[in-house]
């Protein structure tokens, strides 16, 4: 709640400039910001750097969150306001000790490569370039938003027909030792290879981009393992209900063997009885009870236990 209470003020604090002591200029746009360390002068110059994705990083800075003008319906609001109050008092600390990073960056290092001045692109690049200047600035918990936001929205529209742009834009934007929006972008692909393959300029887009094809061998050749895994899972677990099957198979061929010799043990038995051996009477039998093994047999005429 303290966290909360501490954005939100940081926030209303961004949007009236107040207290402002230092500017950052990036292409026609003014920012006024508040410096975390002594700097030499209260101007700084981002000349390589989009003016609406700076506009995203400092908004983060101050409220934890940054706005993607496709977010712009409710469903988007309710998501942004859940991210936003999701902020625990820890991240109020990462962000606080990151925004002293952040202005030591600005001030010894502003000769950036990762952005050139801001163009025409659509506004769904938004959340790969701000993954690209929190990687440049060093501000992690923006550059794990940017992720996560990247994330979903690629998740969900991959089917867009601007999709293969924003895969160049990542792999252009980002350097080959990050993975993190690379790996999502080539674990997708590699999901609906089917229908990329059939995308036009999807296949000048890996003649282009060839990490993007290593990338999507390594999703597919895991895809393969972890099928083929599952796959050897299902056969050793039939293999195993067969052996079950067997063994109950051959536990029955034993008990009817048995049944079927302690059968004609008493027939044999009966069949050498012609005559009772109390009343001498011609034998005619009576099976009193069977048990497994054995039965009892009486003449039918005097009873007597044979």
């Amino acid at each position: 709640m303290a966290a909360t209470a501490h954005f939100k003020a940081l926030t209303l604090l961004l949007q009236s400039a107040k207290y402002s002591d230092l500017t950052l200029c990036c292409g026609d746009r003014e920012f006024a910001v508040h410096r975390a360390i002594e700097a030499s002068s209260g101007r700084i110059e981002l000349k390589d750097d989009d003016p609406e994705t700076v506009e995203r990083m400092i908004s983060f800075m101050y409220s934890l969150d940054y706005q993607d003008e496709q977010r712009g319906n409710v469903e988007a609001a309710r998501s942004s306001d859940a991210e936003a109050s999701n902020a625990s008092n820890s991240d109020a600390t990462v962000v606080s000790a990151e925004r002293e990073v952040l202005a030591e960056t600005l001030v010894n290092n502003n000769d950036g490569n990762v952005h050139s001045q801001g163009d025409s692109q659509p506004t769904l690049f938004s959340s790969v370039r701000v993954y690209a200047i929190a990687d440049k600035y060093n501000v992690q918990s923006l550059k794990d938003l940017a992720k996560q936001r990247f994330g979903r929205w690629a998740r969900r529209n991959w089917a867009c027909a601007d999709f293969t742009a924003i895969i160049r834009e990542v792999f252009n934007s980002t350097p080959s030792s990050d993975r993190g929006l690379r790996d999502i972008v080539s674990g997708i692909v590699a999901n609906h290879s089917d229908f990329f393959i059939q995308k036009d300029g999807f296949r000048e887009l890996v003649e282009d981009v060839g990490e993007l094809g290593l990338g999507m061998l390594d999703k597919l050749m895991i895809r393969h393992m972890e099928e083929n895994s599952a796959l050897l899972l299902q056969i050793q677990s039939l293999e195993a209900e067969i052996g079950v099957s067997k063994l109950l198979q051959g536990k029955s061929k034993q008990a009817l063997a048995r049944k079927s010799s302690e059968l004609d043990a008493m027939m044999s038995r009966v069949n050498d009885l012609s005559v009772c051996r109390h009343c001498n009477e011609d034998f005619n039998i009576e099976v009193e009870d069977h048990f497994p093994g054995r039965a009892i047999i009486r003449c039918r005429k005097c009873r007597t236990r044979h």
